[in-house]
Order: structure tokens, then C-alpha cells, then sequence
């Protein structure tokens, strides 16, 4: 599967901004002018800018008529999908047992 980069910058500022999000929410150190979450906003912010290098990019180079997603030639394989699906289902068990 190729996804264009607009829609990996879209979905890499989605996920910053819900870590500049939840690093609102952790506390402070009495007496100082920055606290834990400084770190979070930083690396949110570079990644934030990162996904913005990423849309403009992905939008840029989108010719007319092209597909947002182009699925692999493997993934019209009954057999080789169904290797695929099972792998990660044993992976996700293996995690969890």
C-alpha cells in the first residue's frame, strides 16, 4: 500500500497535537518556569512543522487524476493477504498472552 504524504502529514499533526494536548495536563515544578511537559510541546511543535513538510510535499507532487492510496499488487492474492491478516492476529495474541 502507498498512502500519499499529505495523508501521513495529516494524520502525524493530528497525533502531535493530541500529545501538546495531553502534556497540558501534567504538572508543573513549584518555583520553576518549566516543568515536564516541556519537552512534549517541543517535540509536538517539530513534528507539528514535520507534518506540515509532509502535506505540502505529498500535495505538491500529486499529479491530476492520481489515487490518495495505491493498494500493492500482493494485497489482490487471496493466499498471500490471508498470510498477511494471520501473521498480525498471531502477533496481537502474542502480545497479549
Amino acid at each position: 500500500m502507498r498512502a500519499n504524504d499529505a495523508i501521513c502529514g495529516i494524520v502525524l499533526i493530528f497525533l502531535a497535537a493530541v500529545m501538546i494536548a495531553l502534556a497540558a495536563s501534567l504538572p508543573e515544578f513549584p518555583g520553576q518556569k518549566y516543568g515536564p511537559a516541556l519537552l512534549q510541546r517541543v517535540l509536538g511543535t517539530g513534528l507539528i512543522l514535520c507534518g506540515g513538510l509532509l502535506v505540502w510535499r505529498g500535495l505538491a507532487t500529486r499529479t491530476a487524476g492520481a489515487r490518495w492510496v495505491e493498494w500493492a499488487p500482493w494485497t489482490r492474492d487471496r493466499w498471500r493477504l490471508g498470510s498477511f491478516v494471520l501473521m498480525l492476529a498471531m502477533l496481537l495474541l502474542y502480545i497479549l498472552v
